[in-house]
């Protein structure tokens, strides 16, 4: 708001430092150490919804350095480290009022002689308030502006009346968008159910339950992990690898699994591949350029985030490539940090792969997408979560993880249940574009609002409203007034 606004009549252009009060900083050698208070960090807020959701609770003698100042109901917390991400909210609640707030936040406290503290905590959150700001931070790890940064920008000051009446008009049409948001937000929770229901009859194997009855030479499941076992068996004597047994399912565990066609079985997630490896156990040497090299952060269910992905040089895939490497139609699958994401290898080009990520290679018999679907089916999900150990480096042990139990059938029909799967999933992502897309208008449209209201579009100018530049004068008389203990009079000025 930095640049020279055309206002209505009655308002003015004012650095925001002018009409707002400072913020009463705590002596904390004046203070009993034992004594307690409720603390707001820039983690007490909800950036989304920009309210206060949690708080801290300390004595003085334990509370952190930054517990620096003291807020009341009403005032506007203002993030002034990466103001783009508007971690901005204001004290509402009276459980607040008199508490304390981390040196992190300008407090911004609008004297009520000309400000609505609400008009004030709606223009904080206008972009042509915070675009100013974004320009201004400095820093690397933590760009941050300054409060005199926040208090110098220039903000539009209506008549105090129609303050009143924009902050009516805002919240009206901000009650009625976030009723839309909300609809947006249920109907994306349902697609994620609906998803999930999906992979639930497919692997029950009613999606594919016409097409089965259509068949006259499917094997049974029996067979079908006879195959596997021979299969198994086959490769690993071709490649040179130690067969290991898998741990057999017992009576126990088959008992609280869902019953499943004639045609299909219960197997470990061991009888349907040949390899599972992960990536080196340290970081490697990172350069500008090279091989991709990703980690489970990098996975997700549609696809491989290589935007983000970190480069070792080729001598050093070559190295781990000797005992890791990804080949296309390999599973990656998550199993540090979030745990349980898999994911077909679909590119053409070579990447590599940190301990977070465990590449599964597949028996000929297995369609890829089938267990890429089954993994992130909720059944298997759920087992993931379980076998991940740990709690700051939680990981999903690969001996563990090939314990996870999934259905099988043959490959036949496992296309077919990919095809049902991936058509239905289809519709979904379609759907789900369009609820995003919805859900960036609606945040445009927020913006929009804030735009026409600090521009004096959003409700009529009444001309009885007393002028703005009244108020600024009367505030200068109070400041002068507390300074000098002389008062002042106001001059007059023109309506």
């Amino acid at each position: 708001m930095s640049k020279r606004m055309e206002l209505p009549e009655g308002w003015v252009e004012v650095e925001l430092g002018k009409v707002c009060e400072k913020a009463k900083i705590v002596q904390r050698k004046n203070v009993e150490p034992e004594s307690k208070l409720i603390y707001l960090d820039i983690g007490a807020i909800d950036s989304v919804t920009n309210q206060i959701i949690r708080h801290k609770e300390y004595t003085w003698k334990d509370a952190p350095s930054r517990a620096q100042q003291i807020v009341h109901k009403d005032d506007i917390l203002f993030s002034t480290v990466r103001t783009y991400l508007r971690n901005i909210a204001q004290v509402e609640t009276k459980l607040y009022d008199g508490q304390i707030a981390s040196s992190g936040f300008t407090v911004i406290r609008g004297n009520p002689v000309a400000t609505n503290p609400k008009f004030l905590f709606y223009l904080t959150l206008s972009q042509s308030f915070l675009q100013p700001l974004n320009e201004l931070q400095t820093g690397t790890s933590y760009p941050a502006v300054r409060d005199s940064d926040v208090f110098s920008q220039k903000i539009p000051l209506p008549p105090l009346p129609e303050q009143h009446r924009i902050v009516a008009k805002i919240e009206a049409l901000f009650t009625s968008l976030d009723r839309g948001i909300a609809s947006l937000k249920t109907a994306q929770q349902q697609l994620k159910i609906y998803s999930q229901a999906v992979l639930k009859w497919a692997f029950e194997g009613k999606l594919t339950e016409v097409w089965r009855a259509q068949q006259k030479t499917l094997p049974d499941g029996k067979e079908i992990l006879t195959l596997l076992k021979s299969e198994k068996k086959e490769v690993c004597q071709k490649k040179g690898i130690k067969l290991k047994d898998t741990q057999p399912i017992s009576s126990e565990e088959l008992s609280e699994l869902p019953e499943l066609p004639i045609q299909m079985a219960w197997a470990r997630l061991n009888d349907l591949i040949w390899s599972v490896k992960d990536g080196p156990h340290y970081s490697p040497s990172y350069q500008e350029s090279g091989i991709p090299f990703i980690s489970g952060g990098n996975i997700k269910q549609d696809g491989i985030d290589f935007k983000k992905a970190k480069y070792i040089s080729v001598e050093l895939h070559e190295e781990l490539s000797k005992r890791c490497k990804p080949e296309k139609g390999d599973i990656l699958y998550t199993k540090g940090g979030t745990t349980g994401i898999a994911r077909v290898n679909t590119y053409d080009f070579e990447f590599n792969v940190w301990v977070h990520v465990a590449v599964l290679k597949h028996l000929p018999s297995i369609n890829p997408f089938y267990l890429q679907h089954v993994l992130n089916s909720q059944h298997c999900y759920n087992q993931s979560q379980k076998y991940t150990h740990g709690v700051g480096n939680q990981d999903l042990g690969l001996t563990r993880m090939i314990l996870i139990t999934l259905p099988i059938c043959s490959l036949e029909e496992q296309n077919q249940i990919v095809a049902a799967i991936e058509s239905r999933l289809s519709v979904c992502d379609k759907l789900e574009e369009t609820i995003l897309q919805s859900l960036q208008q609606a945040e445009a449209l927020r913006q929009s609002i804030l735009k026409k209201a600090f521009a004096g579009q959003l409700v009529p100018q009444d001309p009885n409203d007393e002028p703005a530049s009244v108020l600024l004068e009367r505030i200068r008389a109070e400041r002068l007034k507390a300074t000098t203990g002389k008062i002042v009079k106001n001059k007059k000025s023109d309506k």
